[in-house]
């Protein structure tokens, strides 16, 4: 069906999923939230149930954390609508873009990425996690060239049409959806769109920095190496 589905995986947003939710609100086009709690153990699944927005929410609940990939592909699949949006719900990926992304795919495009790296996109992050993006960039250009037209590969925030993730297999303990898409589909018709990634406000960040996240990204980066020597043109 015509109309916007926005995804989101959560652990533990029991601050900012209410916020999050009251933000999509008044987003024209957006006619339904997929929300995929993994093993939540503060107030997150209560407070979803306590917001009554104009679109209609869906809640899958897993019993314990299996990725961000893993949850993103499981409430793509359980989308309603034509046009699904990849987003946090932490409040640092400003849900007003949303009209920007859907007046940009409706062009043709399968995908529509928001992008720090573009002119006019932004991140207002400390230098070294800022160069630790641009290196996760550089690494994902070199060893999968069906990335390398992308400005901001890392992004998290992005629209897509559903048959683009929905299709994808579910793989655990994986952070980078964006980079799996592209591995697994050849000829994505893209554009990316500049965005302002703006500061944590609530709750505590769940990325892994330094020597742990360049060593898994390192791992996830080689699984989606083989998974794009797999795919057909």
């Amino acid at each position: 069906m015509e109309g916007i589905t926005v995804v989101t995986a959560v652990l533990n947003e029991g601050d900012n999923i209410g916020p999050f939710m009251q933000s999509l609100d008044s987003v024209e086009g957006v006619k339904e939230l997929v929300v995929v709690d993994d093993g939540s153990t503060d107030s997150t699944v209560e407070n979803i149930r306590k917001f009554h927005p104009h679109y209609s929410v869906k809640i899958i609940q897993r019993d314990k954390k299996m990725g961000t990939v893993s949850a993103q592909i499981a409430g793509a699949k359980e989308a309603s609508y034509e046009f699904v949006v990849i987003m946090d719900a932490d409040l640092q990926h400003d849900p007003s873009l949303i009209g920007t992304m859907h007046s940009e795919i409706i062009k043709g495009y399968d995908l529509v990425i928001a992008s720090r790296m573009v002119n006019g996109g932004a991140s207002r992050r400390p230098p070294v996690r800022g160069i630790i993006s641009r290196g996760a960039n550089f690494l994902a250009h070199m060893f999968i060239p069906q990335t390398k037209g992308v400005n901001d590969i890392m992004s998290g925030f992005f629209m897509a049409r559903k048959s683009l993730i929905s299709g994808l297999v579910q793989i655990n303990d994986s952070y980078k959806l964006l980079l799996y898409v592209f591995a697994s589909r050849k000829g994505i018709r893209f554009t990316e769109v500049p965005y302002n990634f703006l500061p944590r406000t609530g709750g505590e960040s769940k990325v892994v920095s330094g020597f742990d996240f360049l060593l898994r990204y390192i791992i996830e980066l080689m699984y989606y190496v083989k998974v794009e020597f797999n795919t057909e043109g």
